[in-house]
């Protein structure tokens, strides 16, 4: 099911002028265009940010159900709009396309956000399928980094020495601080800072927010960053800042690396590099030791 949320635009004009918000026109636009879910800038409770933090549109996503996020800008120069939109993958809250239009008169204004909004359910159907493909469990047998088979359903305990807790609009946030230890099945999570967000009458979190000196380890597998998001209920971990992964000689690393607890899936973004130290096949004499036997199921971007 496709879904589609619109964050209400922000506005720029000189002073003593106003730039209309057409971010609700073009959520009607796009719920007449086959889209199986819209969610319009009121019901989003978004504010009105044309470039927010990728968490900020990654919760946006969560909340309101959708895969991806419309977040734009109306400029006023004179008697012309320019309009600017970007559009936000709900799993990465990353900016995946672009779309901007000039209009110079107020007739042109709906003709323009229909050609937007057609650009908007186009872009969102190729992210959607991309996402899906990206996330899809991979067909390798064996991976260096393989976290297959985690219960993400196991109880999870955390454990520090001081604890704030918090509460709004019905979600718990506990903040553990000091000697934090995070334990779930056989992962293992260490940092300096811990934020647990705990859905409405839910004993479990469905995130965590790791910060500072962060080490996560299931079996002999470990990875290490200055924050780590853990989505319980997708089990999905995203690494940013010196991120890396090691198992024995084999190490990844980058500025962000997303990987997947259920599967081999692992993303690297941002100076990737990968080592693989490569191992003797004892199971066939006369193998060639310098090949690997097997090799981790990577996607690296720039």
């Amino acid at each position: 099911m496709l879904g589609i949320g619109v964050a209400p635009f922000e506005l720029a004009a000189p002073p003593g002028e106003l730039a209309p918000d057409l971010s609700g026109l073009l959520a009607q636009r796009l719920g007449t265009l086959g889209v199986d879910r819209v969610v319009g800038p009121e019901a989003l409770g978004a504010a009105p940010l044309s470039a927010p933090s990728d968490d900020v549109v990654m919760a946006w996503a969560r909340e309101s159900q959708v895969a991806v996020v419309v977040v734009g800008r109306t400029t006023r120069v004179g008697s012309v709009l320019n309009v600017d939109l970007w559009l936000r993958s709900g799993a990465s809250g990353g900016v995946a396309d672009r779309y901007a239009t000039e209009i110079s008169n107020p007739e042109g204004i709906e003709p323009a956000i229909d050609r937007l909004a057609g650009l908007v359910v186009k872009g969102a159907a190729t992210l959607a399928a991309s996402t899906a493909a990206r996330t899809a469990p991979s067909t390798k047998s064996s991976s260096p980094f393989d976290f297959a088979g985690f219960d993400r359903d196991a109880p999870l305990t955390i454990r520090s020495e001081a604890l704030d807790a918090f509460q709004h609009e019905g979600r718990r946030q506990l903040v553990f601080t000091r000697e934090v230890k995070v334990t779930q099945a056989d992962l293992i999570l260490t940092a300096d800072r811990l934020e647990a967000l705990y859905p409405e009458k839910s004993s479990q979190p469905d995130q965590l927010i790791a910060r500072g000196r962060v080490v996560m380890v299931r079996g002999a597998r470990e990875a290490r960053c200055q924050e780590a998001i853990y989505y319980r209920i997708e089990g999905r971990l995203v690494c940013r800042g010196e991120a890396e992964l090691r198992e024995g000689g084999d190490l990844v690393r980058g500025q962000v690396i997303e990987f997947d607890v259920e599967t081999d899936r692992v993303t690297v973004s941002g100076g990737a590099s990968v080592l693989l130290t490569p191992q003797e096949d004892t199971a066939h004499e006369g193998a060639d030791p310098a090949q690997p036997d097997g090799s981790p199921d990577v996607g690296a971007s720039p």
